[in-house]
């Protein structure tokens, strides 16, 4: 199972649990400094070919994104990110053969801002690496990128200038925020734990504490729950005798600081699924505070999730 941790006496609580059930040697504690989970390439490895990689990616990075943008109503800007980032995806996979999010910063930074610049494209840096992945790109993945380099020299170049804007800088924040410590070394060095040790029958403990590291914790807490709920659900036995699979946990105390919009879509299936989710809260209005209380939305998604 998954604990996420709200208190800086949460992990020595749940580790002591283990402890009294005999459970010791299979606790792995993720803290900052000491362990690593690189969830992009985890995913991406996982993914197959294609469109279903830059799906469950964009997918996967938006979770955070919804978590570091609560409470705002930029329905269309984070729409308009979704797309940004989703060709920025493709570009960089085909060119590269991995997911490297500095390189999305770097061509979201350098990407044709009029028409003008539009129209002499291979001097941007942005395009530049758009050739590399033409040319680099196998016959299946051909019109994926050629549609990224009419999004970015149609579409993106003709948006007015505080629109680009406002799409280009919620993406920046949100990658820079990965590229920063600790995140960088937490979530995009090389891994020392995955969900596969946990689906192998391991306890990660992530002792990264909303209390002290804030929106470090969310950030950490939501890819390290959605991972782990995809996980979960794809696990090939699932085709056979669910019965006989290990139940995988996910328990949080505080839940409301992790809680995201994929959360009710994965308890209509975490059953069938062998997947517990241990959620608890002080009150309810916590989850309406951090899904935005005034907003119909969010007081939907947590009904839903209720």
């Amino acid at each position: 199972g998954l604990f996420l941790c709200a208190k800086p006496d949460d992990a020595p609580k749940y580790a002591k649990l283990a402890e009294d059930e005999g459970r010791s040697q299979d606790v792995i504690p993720f803290r900052i400094g000491e362990q690593g989970f690189n969830f992009l390439s985890y995913e991406a490895n996982r993914g197959g070919e294609g469109h279903a990689v830059i799906q469950n990616l964009v997918f996967l990075l938006m979770q955070a994104a919804e978590i570091t943008a609560r409470n705002s109503k930029q329905d269309f800007f984070e729409q308009a990110m979704t797309q940004l980032l989703g060709h920025c995806l493709e570009v960089v996979t085909v060119a590269t053969g991995g997911v490297d999010l500095g390189l999305i910063r770097e061509i979201v930074r350098t990407l044709p801002k009029n028409r003008n610049e539009a129209e002499d494209p291979e001097r941007l840096r942005s395009m530049q690496i758009v050739a590399e992945a033409e040319r680099l790109a196998p016959p299946e993945r051909k019109q994926d990128v050629q549609e990224a380099r009419g999004y970015f020299l149609g579409e993106w170049a003709t948006l007015g200038d505080r629109t680009r804007s406002s799409i280009a800088i919620t993406l920046s924040v949100l990658l820079d925020s990965f590229h920063r410590y600790p995140l960088r070394d937490l979530l995009l060095a090389g891994s020392t734990v995955t969900p596969d040790d946990v689906l192998a029958g391991k306890i990660v403990i992530v002792d990264v504490n909303e209390m002290s590291w804030k929106i470090v914790s969310k950030i950490a807490g939501v890819i390290w729950k959605f991972s782990m709920q995809r996980a979960i659900e794809r696990r090939p036995g699932l085709n056979g005798n669910p019965d006989l699979l290990r139940p995988i946990f996910i328990a949080a105390d505080e839940a409301q600081f992790w809680a995201s919009s994929n959360d009710q879509t994965f308890q209509t299936t975490a059953r069938s699924a062998r997947g517990l989710s241990v959620y608890a809260t002080q009150n309810l209005h916590n989850f309406y505070s951090e899904f935005g209380a005034s907003d119909n939305a969010g007081h939907s998604r947590v009904q839903s999730l209720l």
